[in-house]
């Protein structure tokens, strides 16, 4: 099991379950209970609220593809097929770079970045996010999309079912009249509904926003750290790009945080 020995990083972990964990409880126990809400409401709630769950555990005990530290084999034709140069040469007529990592001692495959937090270098890294105290790379970056995924579609389920809810408790305020079977809101349920709303409005709205720069870096086929270098990923269909971080061919896989199958034919 791969897990990040930083303390910081796990204090973040631990906090996004708890808001995970606050939003639901407050919904469940404080708005769907006591107004005999549907149960519909609530399945969807629990079902979206394990995805998200799971999918965060999954990113964050994944390893997120650190270069072997067998490859420091590979020291000494490194060192001397850089002997001379600042510590990078090209190879060939392809222009491909070999380069060398001073502080995992190891030759760094192409699109692959150390990360002082992991200590270790990252196969294709996107960057390093203290919410999953782990790097999002090769290996779990399908975790990291379906927990933002999922996050959003949980915050923004929430979210509306808590809107209607207030329209219809204003409603029934307005129009006592038309509403004498409907179950009132207590000062409690309203207070509690109020909290559920703004804590699912900004988590949701920060995890949508995080999943829409995402998108946009698969789109271009660059990962965050090329972005911010403005450096190129090797231009390619979209769906060959999702297939490569999802899994080969479209399945009920990409749906869930299970591990990645690649190279099925």
């Amino acid at each position: 099991m791969w897990i990040v020995d930083d303390p910081c990083g796990k204090n973040y972990a631990m906090a996004a379950h708890a808001l995970l964990l606050v939003v639901d409880l407050l919904f469940c126990l404080g708005v769907i209970w006591p107004l005999g809400a549907s149960w519909h409401w609530a399945l969807l709630h629990q079902v979206s609220y394990a995805l998200s769950a799971v999918s965060h555990l999954s990113c964050m005990l994944t390893d997120p593809g650190a270069v072997p530290i067998e490859m420091g084999s590979l020291r000494e034709e490194a060192e001397s097929s850089l002997a001379g140069h600042d510590r990078t040469e090209e190879l060939g007529s392809s222009g491909n770079v070999l380069r060398w990592c001073k502080h995992c001692k190891v030759a760094k495959p192409p699109r692959a970045h150390h990360c002082s937090t992991c200590q270790r270098c990252i196969l294709k890294m996107d960057h390093h996010c203290m919410w999953m105290n782990n790097c999002v790379g090769a290996y779990n970056q399908k975790h990291f999309l379906l927990f933002l995924a999922y996050v959003s579609f949980h915050c923004g389920g929430t979210a509306l079912a808590v809107v209607i809810m207030l329209l219809q408790e204003a409603s029934a305020f307005v129009l006592p009249s038309w509403h004498k079977n409907v179950a009132r809101m207590s000062r409690a349920n309203t207070a509690a509904a109020v909290a559920v709303l703004i804590f699912a409005s900004c988590f949701g709205r920060y995890a949508l926003t995080l999943l829409r720069e995402q998108a946009q870096a698969l789109r271009l086929n660059r990962t965050g750290i090329e972005l911010l270098q403005d450096s190129c990923g090797e231009p390619r269909a979209l769906w060959s790009t999702l297939e490569e971080v999802m899994g080969d061919r479209l399945s009920w896989r990409w749906l869930l945080p299970v591990p990645v199958r690649r190279g099925s034919g």
